[in-house]
């Protein structure tokens, strides 16, 4: 799964804590190159974990099914 890799797995923690988490706050968090980020925010969004934000200034990435995720 990829909730098992570090990265993906920091990153929705994060935004579980920070809904509506923009790109630059999630970078601060996780520590690793924005290109870096974006990949894994793609997958995440690809599979069907997080919401792709729509581009206006109060929205940022959700997670999705947060019952899943949460168990």
């Amino acid at each position: 799964s990829i909730l098992q890799q570090e990265t993906p797995l920091r990153v929705v923690l994060f935004l579980l804590k920070h809904p509506n988490g923009k790109h630059k706050d999630i970078l601060k968090e996780v520590s690793i190159s924005s290109s870096t980020l974006s990949y894994h925010l793609n997958k995440l969004v690809s599979h069907d974990i997080i919401d792709i934000p729509l581009y206006t200034e109060n929205r940022g990435y959700n997670v999705k099914n947060k019952e899943y995720i949460t168990g």
